[in-house]
């Protein structure tokens, strides 16, 4: 059998996969630094016009990167994301002794500093025309607001079951998000009006699965099995087309959330425990938006 190297680049797909199964625990990171080669497969084939992986070089990666972001339009985390997918697969090739690291196309290509990206968060009238676009269907309702309000993540979100919703001694509403991988458990506090939508539509959730449907998770499918990642994101970006939010993701719900926080005078080391960032650094580039904003109101007071 030829190397992987040395065999069509369609062929090295399918070890891959097999080795991010074994070597992340992550389950939403294994989909999308899968879905992210495949991505690059497709370039190297019908862009590059290259059949094999030690036909790819240097410039090829950085040639992808430049089409990434240039002819793709996608952000600087998105990008960064790719690129640390391609890493991950030359790495991979280097452990089965396919590949010198001295050899590798990967070699002197940095991840971009994510700290200095500016993040892309919901005006009040974005996130106020979303809240009421999504007042229509009740568990996008619900799915909005809870990320809206506790800037929790998607993948998150759809872990979450009904006994993670908890109350504390004093009566006071918040999730358990579980441990997953390498984010240690936390305690995400709940505002009372999105508890109070949350029963609401819990109790309907109840009333259209049968026991041996409920599964018991919260936000589910019809048939009592958790939302998918994938299904989220796709309700949330047809949601912001409808009222005409361009140039945004889903992600830029919880950089909402975070420079909310930050504006209502939130310590930042507790809105860094409440949304899982493991370093306060990356509250930074959320602080600097917050103090260009100050600084120009200032200006215009003045």
């Amino acid at each position: 059998m030829p190397k992987l190297v040395d065999s069509n680049i369609t062929e090295t797909v399918a070890p891959f996969k097999e080795y991010l199964q074994n070597s992340i625990k992550n389950s939403y990171t294994k989909k999308a630094y899968l879905t992210d080669y495949r991505q690059f497969v497709e370039f190297a084939i019908e862009i590059l016009k290259k059949s094999k992986i030690n036909q790819i070089t240097r410039d090829d990666i950085l040639s992808y990167l430049n089409y990434l972001s240039e002819v793709k339009k996608f952000s600087v985390r998105t990008v960064a994301r790719k690129l640390n997918s391609l890493k991950t697969f030359f790495r991979f090739l280097e452990k089965r002794g396919e590949l010198n690291p001295l050899e590798s196309p990967m070699l002197g290509i940095k991840l971009p500093n994510l700290n200095n990206e500016t993040p892309r968060y919901l005006k009040p009238i974005e996130y106020l025309a979303l809240r009421e676009a999504s007042r229509t269907d009740l568990r996008l309702n619900a799915v909005f607001e809870t990320l809206l309000q506790t800037g929790m993540r998607v993948g998150e979100l759809t872990r979450l079951k009904l006994s993670d919703l908890r109350m504390t001694p004093k009566n006071k509403p918040y999730f358990y998000i579980e441990q997953n991988g390498s984010q240690p458990a936390r305690i995400v506090p709940i505002p009372t009006k999105l508890y109070t939508l949350l029963q609401k539509y819990i109790k309907k959730r109840r009333t259209t699965l049968t026991k041996d449907q409920d599964k018991g998770y919260l936000f589910v499918t019809k048939t009592g099995n958790p939302i998918a990642i994938r299904n989220v994101r796709q309700m949330l970006k047809r949601l912001m087309k409808r009222v005409g939010i361009e140039n945004a993701t889903v992600n830029d719900i919880r950089n909402t959330f975070i420079i909310m926080q930050l504006k209502k005078g939130l310590d930042p080391l507790t809105i860094a425990r409440i949304v899982g960032l493991k370093r306060l650094s990356s509250i930074e580039r959320y602080l600097r938006v917050v103090e260009q904003e100050n600084e120009k109101q200032d200006s215009t007071q003045r």
